[in-house]
């Protein structure tokens, strides 16, 4: 058994990808990578206290690779108004590393709901 965990630390947020089952025994961590503005593939713009990562979860494969995908918030997030927030959808592949995202916001990404500031939108996600 094979699976993605999330984590938050120290400002960055880092994929997990554990086994259940190994030589190494159950549970073990098999490898991880650290996705942040500057590591990990293709990741979203940043700009000071957008706070990317303090909420993260597992979605599923959502673009059909065979690789779960990942949600994270960006609830320090100014689209629209201060703090007003946002989630990523980040799409991964097989090494953790990600491929893509897209931004869900007040302005962006179809989101048809209304924010006021200081909302935090994606403080809270689940898969």
């Amino acid at each position: 058994m094979v699976t993605w965990v999330a984590r938050w630390w120290m400002g960055s947020w880092f994929v997990l990808l554990a086994t259940g089952t190994s030589a190494q025994g159950p549970g073990t961590v098999k490898t991880f990578f650290k996705l942040s503005q500057t590591q990990g593939g293709v990741m979203p713009v940043l700009d000071i206290n957008d706070q990317l990562g303090r909420s993260v979860a597992v979605l599923g494969d959502l673009d059909g690779n065979g690789v779960v995908d990942l949600a994270s918030a960006g609830l320090g997030d100014d689209d629209g108004g201060i703090d007003q927030g946002c989630a990523y959808v980040l799409f991964l592949r097989a090494d953790g590393r990600a491929t893509g995202f897209t931004k869900i916001s007040q302005l962006t990404g179809g989101f048809t709901g209304d924010l006021d500031p200081g909302d935090q939108f994606g403080r809270d996600l689940t898969g």
